[in-house]
């Protein structure tokens, strides 16, 4: 049987996301095709079902949050990130959250950074990576140089959307 590792630079771009969005592939231990953008993020969620059904022993690499730090998840009346998941692409407010860019959101022109504390900023898994002197950034930035607010947020659709056909969106969900 055929394994597969998929790596993909992901966009938040609200515009021409195609060019900014890089997949790169590896099935059994070799490049099967050199890194190429031009896929639309629905193409991209089509190519990894075709994939996922060729080569069923592929993992998938994304470079976004997949939730965001658990008291936001809480304020959000959500129990888990697939639930909310579910709210950012359901209703919307995924794009309402950056259009807002409101408080714990920041980065848009004349939103500076509300200094919460980082028990607050980050999620479990950056806050981890502080003590280490490595510095990421909060889901919570949408704006300005390295922010990956935007990415994370755009993104949760796809991670909703693959859940429901069948991949284990690790460590959120276990293969079962």
């Amino acid at each position: 049987m055929t394994a597969g590792v998929i790596a993909i630079d992901w966009s938040g771009a609200k515009q021409r996301a195609a060019k900014k969005i890089w997949l790169a592939e590896f099935r059994n231990g070799q490049p099967f095709s050199v890194p190429t953008n031009g896929r639309s993020p629905g193409e991209i969620r089509d190519y990894l079902l075709q994939t996922r059904d060729e080569c069923r022993k592929t993992i998938v690499g994304i470079d976004f949050a997949f939730s965001f730090p658990s008291w936001f998840v809480s304020h959000q009346q959500y129990n888990s990130a697939e639930e909310m998941w579910d709210h950012v692409e359901r209703d919307r407010n995924g794009e309402r959250w950056l259009e807002e860019c409101c408080d714990p959101f920041w980065g848009r022109p004349g939103k500076k950074n509300p200094g919460r504390p980082d028990e607050e900023q980050f999620r479990k898994t950056d806050r981890d990576f502080l003590v280490k002197r490595i510095h990421p950034k909060s889901i919570f930035q949408i704006g300005g140089a390295g922010a990956v607010g935007t990415g994370s947020i755009r993104g949760m659709w796809l991670l909703r959307q693959l859940s429901r056909e069948g991949f284990s969106v690790w460590p959120l969900q276990r293969q079962g």
